[in-house]
């Protein structure tokens, strides 16, 4: 019974060391990935607005 109380707490706990990884949050190209994540508040690139926040090509213009 120890046993598996013991191995539910590891399945248990161990989501909360990979909460912190932050892999969704990088941009697709490599100026949207050295951002860190910032390109989906403030895309710079087009790329980054299509991959994850496509509202935000109206803050674009008309140059792609």
């Amino acid at each position: 019974m120890k046993k598996k109380l013991l191995q539910f707490c590891l399945c248990m706990f161990s989501t909360f060391a990979f909460s912190q990884a932050g892999h969704i949050m990088q941009g697709i190209g490599a100026f949207n990935m050295s951002m860190g994540g910032a390109s989906t508040g403030q895309p710079l690139e087009i790329s980054g607005a299509l991959q994850w926040n496509p509202a935000s090509i109206s803050a674009f213009n008309d140059k792609i």
